[in-house]
């Protein structure tokens, strides 16, 4: 009898690890559903020959004093409870890799500081939406725009209070934008707006209300002082009629760097002009 208790634990534990493996296959992703299939598939083989050798040892009359059967038994539970153990394991060490890789992925798609599209993020953003307006004819809006005398602020009251300045001023552009809209930070206080199935008029009008809403109402800071906050702001539309021979080979990266130098030109005449406006170059 020592066997069959040996025999019937160790069928437990497998036809148990088998019914895990295939509730995890069930709620896994396609890379690794296929993995837990096949392992779902070897513990089924397994625990059919344990079936097959419990069976045997039910019919054994002197089971007490067969110790092969004993030994056979006893390296089965054993078994039985490696492979159980090693699929929690594993599945512990999915679950972990997965949230390392989310944290990855968060970290290079987002800015750290501000929440806001990173550069790599962005400049991705502005390449696809090359591709999208070419398939549909449609025009988008590209708009850089950075702090007027973010410096000043810097030395003024410390860099603690410039990243203050940057988050609450990203807070308060994402609210203004609409929701297709993508806001990413370029580098420093300049950040980047995509603006799709926009044109001139539009993108124009839009920049301009953006000014606005950011210089009519100080900003209140954790320092306990209102600072107003005033940016300059370059414009400039991709046409995909007017704009097709820049993505020429497929060389849509390139395209991505002309509309920025565009954007970027605009941006800088609107510094050169006085700052705290909209300047376009089309």
């Amino acid at each position: 009898m020592i066997a069959n208790s040996f025999y019937y634990l160790s069928v437990f534990f497998q036809l148990f690890a088998f019914i895990a493996c295939i509730i995890i296959t069930y709620h896994s992703g396609k890379f690794y559903r296929l993995i837990w299939l096949g392992l779902s598939l070897s513990i089924f083989l397994i625990t059919l020959r344990s079936i097959h050798s419990t069976i045997h040892a039910m019919h054994q009359k002197i089971i007490h004093l067969d110790i092969y059967l004993i030994v056979d038994s006893i390296f089965s539970l054993l078994c039985s409870l490696v492979i159980l153990i090693t699929i929690f394991y594993f599945r512990k060490t999915i679950n972990k890799s997965l949230g390392n890789l989310n944290k990855l992925k968060e970290i290079a798609e987002y800015d750290y500081l501000t929440n806001s599209y990173s550069r790599f993020e962005i400049f991705n953003i502005i390449n696809n939406e090359i591709d999208r307006s070419l398939r549909s004819k449609s025009s988008f809006a590209l708009l850089q725009f950075d702090i007027d005398h973010f410096k000043s602020i810097n030395d003024k009251f410390g860099h603690k209070v410039g990243d203050e300045a940057l988050v609450l001023l990203v807070n308060k552009i994402q609210k203004a934008v609409r929701s297709i809209d993508f806001l990413g930070r370029r580098g420093g206080d300049e950040f980047i707006i995509l603006m799709p199935n926009t044109e001139v008029e539009e993108g124009l009008e839009a920049a301009e209300r953006l000014r606005s809403i950011v210089s009519e109402d100080p900003f209140q800071f954790n320092l306990g002082e209102n600072i107003y906050l005033k940016i300059s702001i370059g414009i400039t539309i991709f046409n995909p009629l007017k704009d097709k021979l820049i993505t020429i080979n497929n060389n849509k990266f390139s395209a991505v760097d002309e509309l920025l130098a565009r954007s970027d030109r605009a941006l800088y005449r609107a510094k050169e002009k006085g700052r705290n406006q909209v300047r376009a170059n089309f």
